[in-house]
C-alpha cells in the first residue's frame, strides 16, 4: 500500500473511532457502551498498528488517545468534563487534531512532490479561486446554521461529515497556494463542528448576532485579498500571471500586519491545537513555505528528488523542525490536560468568583490577563480558560521576568495545603515554574543576539552583545568576503517580519585574524534589557552541557537544544551542536546561560576531532584582548 493510502486509511479509522466515542458520550441515557465496546477496541488496535507502521516508514506520529476501552473514556468524561455534549464532542476532536494536521501536511507534500512550481501554478486558473471562495462560503453557512438554529446537537450530527470533508478540501487548497508562493493563512482551527459547538457555547455570547459576526470575520484574511485581486483582474482584464503577482503581494501585506493568527479552542485538549515545546508540523510547514516565497512565478530549476516518499518528506524539513528550545512556550502539550485537572481542583476549592479573582490578584497577575477571564464559571470551565490564557500569552521584550503561568502556579504551590492540592499537582506546578524561569533566562539571552548583514538584508553571520553597545563575533565572516561595512539586525525571529528600526550600522573597534574574533561598536541605541553575562574563567571540560543561539543560513534566530562539549584545548572547544552557514560568531552558553565561547565553524587543521563536531573560540582565549574595550 502506498504511503498516502496508509495515511488516508488511518484518517478514516480515527474518524470511525471518534464517531463511536461521540455516540457513547451523547447517548448516555441508553448506555451503548456494551454494544460498541468490541468495535471500539478492535479499531483502537488497528489504529495503533497503523501508526507504528507509519512511524517505521519515517513519519513520526503519536497516538494521543490513551482510552483503550470505552469504559476508560466514560470514566474520564463523566468525572472531568462539563455535563454538556459540546465539551465531550470538542474534547474528542481536539484529541486527534495534531495527528490530522500531520496527515494533511504529508498528503499535501505527496501531492506536490512530483510537480514543478510551474505545473502547480498552471493549475490555479481564475475559476479555481472562485471555487475556493464558494467552498469557504458554504463552510461558513454550515457553521452559522449549527450556531443559530437551535438543537445544535442534532444539527452537528447531521452536518458533521459534510463539514469535515469541506474543511479538508479548503485546507488542502490553501496549502497548495502556499506552495506556489501565495502566503494564504488558514485561520479556521475548527476541523469539526463539535469543536466549533464547544467554542461558541462556552466562549461566545449567547446572542446569535455575536456568533454570526465571528463567522463572518473568520475567513476575512483569506477572502478579502482574493476578492480584491479578482475585482482588479475583472476591471483591468489583467493576465493570469499579473493576477497571481497581485494576489501574492496582497497576502504578503496580510502576513506582515498579522504575523500570527490565533483561534484557540478552549477544551482540555488544547495540547493538540496550540503551541507546543517544539513547533507543530503544520506551523513548520507554513513557516518554511513563507521563507521560500518566490519573487515571481517563473519555473524553478530542476531538482533531484529522492525516490522514497517518506525520506523526501523528512528532507524537506527546515531548521525550525529540529529539536530546538522555544522559550515562548511555557506549557508543553503533554502538560495541558494534567494542568487543567489540577486547576480544576483549585477552582472546586475556591468556588466564589471574588475569591478566585483575589487569588489571582495576590499572585500579581496583570490586569489584561484578568480582564479576559470570567470568574463565575464552573470549575472546569474556569480551569480551561486559565490554561487557554497561559497558552496564548505573549511575553514582551520589556518584561522577561513575568508570565501569568509562573506567577499563579508559584503562588498556588506555596499555599498548596490551603487549596487542597495533591502531591502530583504540586510536583507539576514546581516543574512548570522551573521551566518558566529557564525560559526567562533564554529570552533575555536571545535578545542580545543579532544577525550580521552586509549589505543590509544579506546575512553573513551572527553576533552577540557583550556590553551596552559592543558586539562580539568572528573575524572570518568579514575577511572571507572582504566586507568593508556591516550592520546588525536584532529581534529577527520566526513569525516576525524584518523592520528597519531593528537594524544598526557597525563600526570596527578591534579584530584579530589569528584568534578569529572581531569587536564592533553599534551606532545608535539598541533598547534591550541587559548585555549578556560572561564567564571567562569557567573550567571547561568534555561532557558539559551547552546551547547556541544563532541564525543558521541567515534564517530567524533559534536556540538549540542542549548539546555537549566534545573536547577542550587551550584556544579552542569542539562541540556537537548543529550549526550551519550563518552560525559563525554566535554565542555559546553554559547551563547557567553565561557566555563561554563563540562559534567558529570547522575544527582547526592538524587536530583530532569526532565526526559531526565543530569548533568554537573560548572567551578565556580572547578575554585579555577584549577586556580593555569593555571598560
Amino acid at each position: 500500500m502506498e504511503p498516502p493510502a496508509q495515511l488516508e486509511e488511518l484518517f478514516a479509522k480515527i474518524q470511525q473511532l471518534q464517531s463511536i466515542m461521540i455516540a457513547v458520550a451523547t447517548e448516555a441515557s441508553r448506555n451503548p457502551i456494551r454494544e460498541k465496546e468490541k468495535g471500539y477496541t478492535q479499531l483502537y488496535k488497528e489504529i495503533e498498528d497503523l501508526i507504528e507502521f507509519i512511524q517505521e516508514e519515517g513519519v513520526f506520529l503519536e497516538n494521543p488517545n490513551h482510552f483503550k476501552s470505552l469504559s476508560d473514556w466514560h470514566d474520564f468524561w463523566s468525572s472531568n468534563l462539563e455535563n454538556r455534549y459540546a465539551s465531550r464532542g470538542g474534547f474528542i476532536h481536539d484529541l486527534y487534531a495534531k495527528v490530522f494536521h500531520q496527515i494533511d501536511l504529508v498528503l499535501c507534500q505527496s501531492y506536490v512532490k512530483d510537480k514543478s512550481q510551474q505545473e502547480l501554478v498552471d493549475e490555479w486558473q481564475i475559476s479555481r479561486f472562485e471555487n475556493l471562495k464558494a467552498k469557504i462560503k458554504e463552510l461558513k453557512l454550515t457553521m452559522l446554521s449549527v450556531a443559530t438554529q437551535g438543537q445544535p446537537v442534532e444539527l452537528v450530527k447531521a452536518e458533521e461529515d459534510g463539514y469535515k470533508k469541506l474543511y479538508r478540501e479548503i485546507a488542502l487548497q490553501i496549502s497548495i497556494l502556499r506552495e506556489i508562493g501565495i502566503a494564504a493563512p488558514n485561520p479556521n482551527q475548527f476541523r469539526s463542528l463539535w469543536q466549533w459547538y464547544n467554542y461558541w457555547s462556552f466562549q461566545l455570547d449567547k446572542s446569535y448576532a455575536v456568533r454570526k459576526e465571528y463567522i463572518e470575520n473568520l475567513y476575512k484574511t483569506v477572502l478579502e485579498p482574493i476578492e480584491k485581486a479578482l475585482n482588479k483582474h475583472c476591471i483591468k482584464e489583467t493576465s493570469l500571471e499579473d493576477f497571481l503577482q497581485d494576489l501574492q503581494g496582497r497576502f504578503k501585506q496580510v502576513t506582515s500586519i498579522s504575523p500570527t493568527i490565533n483561534s484557540p479552542i478552549l477544551t482540555p485538549a488544547l495540547s493538540n491545537s496550540a503551541q507546543t515545546s517544539t513547533l507543530k508540523v503544520e506551523e513548520c510547514f507554513q513557516q518554511q513555505v513563507l521563507e521560500q516565497i518566490p519573487n515571481s512565478f517563473s519555473v524553478a530549476p530542476p531538482q533531484v528528488v529522492d525516490n522514497s516518499f517518506f525520506l523526501n518528506t523528512n528532507l524537506t524539513l527546515s531548521w525550525a523542525d529540529e529539536n530546538l528550545m522555544n522559550p515562548e512556550v511555557f506549557l508543553d502539550h503533554t502538560d495541558v490536560t494534567p494542568l487543567i485537572l489540577a486547576l480544576n481542583n483549585f477552582a472546586l476549592k475556591v468556588s466564589v468568583a471574588s475569591d478566585r479573582q483575589n487569588v489571582l490578584e495576590t499572585a500579581s497577575i496583570d490586569s489584561a490577563f484578568l480582564s479576559n477571564l470570567r470568574f463565575d464559571t464552573p470549575p472546569n470551565t474556569f480551569a480551561q480558560a486559565l490554561v487557554s490564557g497561559f497558552k496564548t500569552y505573549q511575553s514582551y521584550n520589556s518584561n522577561f521576568n513575568y508570565h501569568p503561568l509562573v506567577n499563579l502556579l508559584g503562588s498556588l504551590r506555596d499555599l498548596a495545603p490551603i487549596y487542597g492540592l495533591r502531591d502530583q499537582d504540586v510536583e507539576l506546578f514546581n516543574r512548570l515554574v522551573e521551566k518558566g524561569q529557564e525560559n526567562f533566562k533564554a529570552l533575555k539571552a536571545r535578545c542580545t543576539v543579532g544577525r550580521i548583514e552586509s549589505p543590509i538584508g544579506n546575512p553573513i553571520g551572527t553576533g552577540v552583545l557583550i556590553n551596552n553597545n559592543i558586539l562580539l563575533t568572528c573575524h572570518h565572516i568579514f575577511s572571507k568576503s572582504q566586507v568593508q561595512k556591516a550592520w546588525v539586525r536584532f529581534g529577527y525571529k520566526a513569525e516576525s517580519y524584518e523592520s528597519a528600526k531593528d537594524v544598526f550600522e557597525l563600526d570596527f573597534i578591534s579584530d584579530n585574524s589569528r584568534l578569529d574574533y572581531a569587536l564592533l561598536k553599534i551606532q545608535g541605541q539598541y533598547q534591550q534589557p541587559k548585555a549578556i553575562s560572561i564567564n571567562e574563567n569557567m573550567l571547561l571540560d568534555s561532557g558539559q552541557e551547552i546551547r547556541i543561539i544563532h541564525h543558521p543560513q541567515g534564517k530567524p534566530v533559534v536556540i538549540s537544544d542542549l548539546g555537549q562539549i566534545i573536547q577542550v584545548g587551550e584556544d579552542y572547544i569542539d562541540h556537537n551542536l548543529k550549526t550551519d552557514d550563518g552560525s559563525s560568531g554566535a554565542p555559546i552558553f553554559n547551563s547557567q546561560w553565561e557566555l563561554i565561547a563563540i562559534h567558529q565553524g570547522k575544527v582547526g587543521i592538524g587536530r583530532n576531532f569526532e565526526p559531526g563536531s565543530t569548533g568554537c573560540i573560548p572567551i578565556r582565549a580572547i578575554w585579555n584582548q577584549i577586556l580593555p574595550h569593555l571598560n
